[in-house]
């Protein structure tokens, strides 16, 4: 026997994320200060999101992960100078 239609498609409802909403433009600002000073960590911080967001996003954003790599590959090169 196969299971309802209704069965199939219920979905639980999707909690709501706690802690303050993720500000729009934090990868914008999150990688204009990676490339000021090369902390991922304070970048995330400065940017209005946990460090652990920031890694998520990178994780499942090849090319937000090529911007970062490039934005600390000019500190870098900043520095060196």
């Amino acid at each position: 026997m196969l299971p309802s239609m209704a069965a199939v498609l219920t979905v639980p409802a999707r909690k709501r994320r706690p802690g303050p909403p993720i500000p729009a433009d934090w990868r914008e600002v999150y990688l204009m200060k990676v490339r000021q000073h090369g902390g991922l960590d304070l970048a995330a911080e400065q940017a209005g999101v946990s460090n652990k967001t920031a890694q998520r996003a990178r994780h499942k954003d090849a090319d937000f992960e090529a911007q970062v790599l490039e934005a600390r590959e000019r500190c870098a090169d900043d520095y060196a100078e």
